[in-house]
């Protein structure tokens, strides 16, 4: 840790750093499999999902930037290469695409990884709380808020396509 005049104990900066850099590569995979996702839906609702996607990305590298951006302020080294994301992400590092063949498929496994990250982050956030770095824990309810509207945003994407024909878009009544 780097000297600093910051206000958590040197021991609560740590817990934090280390928190940090996993919340980085925990952030930095979700990003990876959003824009894959947003590679692969095809069909009708493909434009409007794009759009979504390429929103939920751009939140993520803001808050990979807060976060990497924090742990340097805080006295802390950013552990940012790509071995050490792999290294540091907990999230399941899914690598088989043929299971997912259709729009469905791809959003579910983008809402999983959504629902794992928001678990880390959630036992993140009580963490530095005990801790008393307040700073850190306004970081990560900021993250922890977009990734439950995020969160919530996907299902509904996906609510109506639970039930039978998930290509057959409801009739509107007017």
């Amino acid at each position: 840790m780097n000297a600093i005049r910051n206000n958590p104990p040197t021991f609560a900066r740590e817990i934090s750093v280390k928190l940090l850099n996993s919340a980085a590569a925990d952030l930095f995979y979700l990003y990876a499999r959003t824009r894959q996702t947003r590679w692969k839906v095809r069909g009708p609702f493909s434009f409007s999902l794009h759009k979504l996607l390429d929103a939920f990305a751009a939140r993520f590298q803001e808050y990979i930037d807060a976060a990497t951006e924090h742990i340097t302020a805080l006295g802390g080294y950013v552990e940012g290469t790509l071995g050490e994301t792999v290294r540091q992400s907990c999230l399941e590092q899914t690598e088989d695409f043929v299971l997912q063949r259709g729009e469905r498929d791809w959003l579910a496994e983008l809402a999983n990884a959504h629902a794992a990250c928001r678990e880390r982050m959630r036992a993140a956030l009580k963490r530095v709380t005990a801790e008393k770095d307040f700073g850190t824990a306004e970081l990560l309810t900021g993250l922890l808020r977009d990734l439950d509207r995020q969160q919530w945003i996907l299902e509904a994407q996906m609510g109506w396509r639970n039930s039978g024909d998930w290509h057959q878009q409801p009739a509107l009544t007017h």
